[in-house]
């Protein structure tokens, strides 16, 4: 990996500390005496690995790994059980996923990775799944491959199969979610996130990850039309990229992409979730409700940050209800309709309210919220919480107003771990952080390191209640934390993500955390 020129970095830090080695198999004939690699859907254990013609074998071990006493190139064949994924001709330590199976064909690529998952009795969005009990396959069409026998057996969107036996299928929604826990493993060349700033604008990014490259367009009343293209610096561990000018920085996860853009001499913060693969229609958001969390969001006269919940009628009519800083309803109802897949929300006077961008999950939907007026909100389906939800998350913390243009970011892992059907203990530890000086003069952002925080716990009440005029509101998969972490978030395991607006030493502090990086 080529370490590029980034002044504003170089000034505060050595960039030589971040760099990820870049590692890679020889080219053509070479000394060493094993072909080693992994065999990846997530992590796939139980996979047979073979020298094609040969009995030289190796069955894939916890963490998707195989090994063989051979040399580079070679001509690898790949089966589950008695049938045949495909063959792979390996030049160095190679990753072999669906993308390369299907030739990089994204749905082709999809299907083949969810039915792997469901063969093996996983959640299509699961990071790993056991195929070492998977006898055989059968599709009822005609292939030499598994990959051959999928492009023939999918109609109308639909893959029937049955796996030793049983029927097993994979839908459309599960193509989705597969791609968007995957998106590299799927061989999605680039990955775009749907999001709104705090001043109200909505915003779409797509990241090209194999040539460092990012491109935005930012549309409201506020900045009006803005776009750019730029590339990027992978500062830390895959997650955390900055813009070589050192202008803006990213946080990415398969789950959710937040951000700090300058424009015009200003700092402005985004957040984003994947775009859906598979598009939406109107039906996969009728009759639902999603809780909220809002960010200065600017209603009847006052700029609130607050838990809101909305609910999209079937007669394409909502509801929207929050409270204010001295715990008074605020109400909101008028219409919605759903166009260029988001949902636009008029007032009940045809004031535009709201615009939503929904993402279909597995288990439940997501949505950022973009208000016309100003703020945001992240949003999930009230959905009662799941197993999924009380696990590991990866997240960055943002604190803000450390001091004049001076904020701390820090990325580290938490942990949601329930203890009764009301409450949940949150474990933070950072692993690393930040001082981060915005420089609008220079228009960049310069990164000082500082010794990380020390772990914290708390407690955290869930799925709790709110009364909106006599009336109690269960607010699934958000939890209310009190004492010295006062605020709310929302805990959403199946589309990967921890949100959190909090108030800490005086200071507000904001959390987003998901449990599905980008391999």
């Amino acid at each position: 990996m080529k370490a590029t020129g980034l002044k504003p970095i170089v000034g505060a830090i050595a960039i030589s500390a971040f760099l990820i080695g870049c590692g890679g198999g020889s080219g053509g004939s070479s000394e060493v005496q094993k072909v080693e690699g992994s065999v990846q859907a997530s992590v796939l254990k139980g996979v047979k690995v073979c020298l094609k013609g040969t009995n030289v074998c190796d069955i894939t071990d916890s963490n998707g790994k195989f090994s063989l006493d051979t040399t580079y190139p070679a001509n690898l064949e790949i089966s589950v059980g008695d049938t045949k994924l495909g063959d792979v001709e390996v030049t160095g330590n190679t990753d072999i996923t669906p993308a390369l199976l299907a030739d990089n064909n994204v749905t082709l690529a999809a299907y083949l990775g969810s039915l792997l998952h469901k063969a093996g009795g996983c959640s299509v969005t699961s990071s790993y799944c056991d195929l070492s009990k998977v006898k055989s396959f059968d599709l009822n069409a005609s292939g030499d491959t598994l990959v051959d026998m999928i492009t023939k057996a999918v109609k109308d969107g639909e893959l029937y199969a049955k796996v030793d036996g049983k029927d097993v299928n994979v839908t459309l929604s599960d193509v989705d979610a597969y791609v968007t826990a995957n998106p590299i493993i799927s061989g999605r060349g680039e990955i775009t996130y749907q999001g709104a700033m705090t001043l109200g604008d909505y915003a779409e990014f797509t990241f090209d990850l194999k040539d460092d490259v990012v491109n935005y367009q930012i549309k409201g009343n506020v900045l009006g039309k803005v776009a750019s293209k730029s590339k990027i610096y992978n500062m830390y561990n895959n997650m955390l990229f900055v813009n070589n000018d050192g202008s803006n920085f990213y946080y990415l996860t398969a789950g959710i992409m937040f951000s700090t853009i300058m424009q015009n001499g200003s700092p402005y913060t985004v957040v984003g979730i994947p775009k859906n693969f598979i598009a939406l229609s109107a039906s996969d958001v009728a009759g639902k409700t999603y809780n909220i969390l809002l960010r200065g969001v600017k209603i009847a006269n006052e700029s609130i940050t607050s838990i809101a919940t909305v609910t999209l009628n079937d007669d394409n009519t909502f509801t929207f209800a929050t409270k204010d800083s001295n715990g008074n309803v605020i109400s909101v109802l008028g219409t919605w309709n759903f166009t260029d897949n988001k949902v636009y929300l008029k007032d009940s006077n045809g004031n535009d309210f709201m615009i939503m961008a929904v993402k279909k999950g597995y288990l439940q939907s997501i949505a950022i919220a973009d208000f016309v007026n100003g703020g945001f909100g992240l949003g999930v389906e009230s959905e009662p919480m799941s197993a999924s939800d009380f696990t590991g998350y990866g997240y960055i913390k943002f604190i803000q107003n450390v001091g004049e243009n001076k904020n701390e970011i820090c990325l580290g892992n938490l942990r949601v771990k329930k203890i009764d059907d009301t409450h949940a203990q949150i474990d933070e530890r950072d692993s690393k952080c930040f001082m981060v000086y915005i420089n609008t003069n220079v228009n960049a952002v310069f990164f000082e390191e500082v010794p990380a925080e020390e772990p914290i716990s708390y407690m955290a009440l869930i799925n709790p209640t709110m009364e909106i005029n006599g009336n109690y509101i269960t607010l699934n998969s958000v939890a209310l934390s009190s004492g010295d972490v006062t605020g709310a978030s929302i805990i959403d395991g199946d589309n990967g993500i921890f949100a959190q607006i909090a108030i800490r030493d005086g200071k507000e502090v904001a959390i987003l955390g998901s449990n599905k990086p980008i391999h």
